[in-house]
């Protein structure tokens, strides 16, 4: 694609492409990672797990279908439940595409992906071979990457993705996963959806929204906690889901000492993504980081015992080691690329986490059914409990 260059993007492999600069101009650092998806483009953007990172899309055309109203600012409202967003934000650190779509005809289109990235103050590169960028991040593992407009106005402080006018540039790569990131993806106070007969807890480390869809279309009640919240005190709930979230697990030492007192209250619990780490790191297990990471819509995984496979949605770099799940624990699903932990589940309570998306948004919905199951068997136990 012929276009004038007027911003580099230097990789820490020592790599420089350049390219063409739409969203704002802002010096920008993050984790390079990718996905896989052809659509479902301004669900990954607001995703907060991409919190930190900075994101390539391998499908070539991104923005033909234009991106949704205003990103939303009131958690609390009726329009939380809308689609096409998956946070109140824009959660990555920059973008990066080959081509962009400035004229996007969708009928629920309001504006095209260069004016929503500018309003978000989030910089964006086109004009970029990102397949071959994806298999740098595949053959040489974590790779950080830094966005930088030849004339920017300034770079965004990761403490809060907002940005600081003319800040020096400096060679320092963000790394997401040296900081306590929940404070800028969690909400500050509890809030209530629902009026279902189950209640659920989600403790909201990063929450995607389709979480909480996915629970209200199964007819619960949800209450979404801050992660930093006393757990103990909402002890009244039918169920806890732990979301997925940003950064590295091992880190949240006070997460986990609150998850291994949930734990032994013999609470009904399920855990997605960075909440099954969480509670594997609580069950007494370790993590470690992943050679390539697994990102994508298209990540196979099959349930252990099973020949059933299932295609998922995933975003991680760190995953659950096999040598040291607790007896009372057993692999639930497995990735078929690299035989590496997809899911544990308890022996004999009601406590399972899987390391993909059921929920998806965007991706696809083959384990969605695992979010029903769920409250399927926490009504099951509670009416055994009453007849018992």
């Amino acid at each position: 694609m012929n276009q004038d260059t007027n911003v580099d993007v230097h990789l820490s492999t020592g790599q420089i492409f350049a390219g063409k600069l739409i969203g704002a101009p802002l010096v920008s650092s993050g984790e390079l990672v990718f996905t896989t998806g052809m659509v479902g483009y301004s669900e990954a953007l607001t995703d907060p797990s991409y919190y930190g990172q900075i994101l390539t899309f391998t499908y070539p055309l991104i923005g033909n279908y234009g991106l949704p109203n205003n990103v939303l600012t009131d958690i609390a409202s009726a329009e939380f439940l809308e689609r096409g967003m998956e946070s109140d934000k824009v959660a990555v650190s920059g973008v990066l595409i080959t081509e962009h779509f400035e004229n996007p005809a969708h009928r629920l289109s309001h504006v095209n992906l260069d004016s929503w990235l500018k309003k978000y103050n989030i910089p964006g590169v086109v004009g970029l071979d990102t397949r071959m960028i994806t298999q740098l991040v595949r053959d040489q593992g974590q790779i950080f990457a830094k966005i930088i407009p030849r004339e920017s106005v300034g770079f965004i402080d990761r403490s809060n993705l907002n940005f600081q006018e003319n800040k020096s540039v400096t060679d320092h790569f963000f790394n997401p996963s040296d900081y306590n990131l929940y404070p800028e993806v969690s909400n500050k106070s509890v809030v209530e959806y629902g009026d279902g007969p189950v209640l659920i807890n989600v403790v909201n480390y990063g929450v995607k929204w389709n979480i909480v869809r996915e629970l209200l279309r199964a007819n619960c009640r949800v209450r979404l906690l801050p992660w930093d919240c006393n757990y103990e005190s909402y002890c009244d709930a039918d169920g806890w889901v732990l979301s997925n979230g940003p950064g590295n697990p091992a880190t949240a030492v006070d997460v986990i000492k609150q998850l291994k007192n949930l734990i032994h209250s013999n609470a009904n619990i399920f855990g997605i993504c960075l909440g099954h780490q969480l509670l594997a790191l609580a069950l007494g297990a370790q993590t470690e980081r992943l050679p390539y990471g697994h990102r994508g819509h298209n990540q196979p995984v099959h349930m252990a015992g099973t020949q059933q496979g299932y295609i998922t949605s995933q975003n991680h770099g760190f995953v659950v080691n096999k040598n040291n799940l607790p007896s009372d624990m057993e692999v639930w699903f497995e990735n078929l690329n690299d035989g590496s932990i997809e899911g544990i589940r308890h022996k004999t309570k009601l406590m399972r986490s899987v390391q993909f998306h059921p929920e998806a948004c965007g991706g696809p919905n083959d384990t969605s059914f695992l979010i029903q199951d769920f409250i399927r068997d926490i009504k099951a136990k509670e009416t055994h409990r009453a007849y018992s």
